[in-house]
């Protein structure tokens, strides 16, 4: 059984948006937590994202019987992390396990009450595996809806996007010479 989070405050659990997140750090993880703190708050799209990891995941599964499961909230935070940090599931895990905000953010004890509580590498592939990159699609029309309204744009107006690049003119004799050494000598 699964539920979507943890509904009852439970002593030493903060409130996710009550967590304090350094805004001026350079790190990726305060940026990511920053704006999975700002779709908390939203309950309208926290709900719908959430209802979405529900019939991803649970549809067609009784809810009140078996062991209790990852919650969805927690799944979609790991989710998000594992992308954003663009990291292998060890360090994820590690993360997971160790960095006080992260287990904030996961709604775990700060007090240390539930500090048996680790994250098995299996356990996180297992879940993070359950959900389809359709469904994380979905998810991720809701982010950008949350986005526009951060952003005050009108979701009807056209975006314009840019991006840097280069190209770099160089002489390939066979195709294979791209990859060894640029020095071609003359014939």
């Amino acid at each position: 059984m699964r539920v979507a989070y943890r509904r009852t405050n439970t002593l030493g659990v903060i409130p996710i948006e009550k967590i304090e997140i350094d805004t001026k750090s350079r790190d990726d993880r305060p940026r990511i937590l920053l704006a999975l703190q700002k779709l908390w708050k939203n309950k309208r799209l926290r709900d719908r994202v959430l209802a979405i990891l529900e019939k991803e995941i649970g549809d067609g599964i009784d809810q009140d019987v078996g062991r209790p499961g990852m919650s969805y909230w927690r799944i979609y935070v790991i989710g998000v992390l594992k992308q954003g940090l663009a990291c292998d599931f060890d360090r994820l895990c590690d993360d997971l396990n160790y960095h006080q905000k992260i287990r904030q953010m996961l709604q775990h004890d700060d007090m240390r009450f539930e500090d048996e509580y680790r994250y098995e590498t299996q356990t996180v592939i297992g879940n993070l595996s359950l959900v389809s990159e359709e469904c994380w699609a979905r998810i991720n029309e809701c982010v950008v809806e949350l986005g526009d309204e951060v952003l005050e744009i009108d979701p009807e107006t056209p975006r314009e996007f840019r991006c840097d690049s280069y190209a770099v003119e160089t002489h390939v004799r066979y195709p294979t010479d791209v990859r060894l050494s640029t020095y071609i000598p003359s014939c």
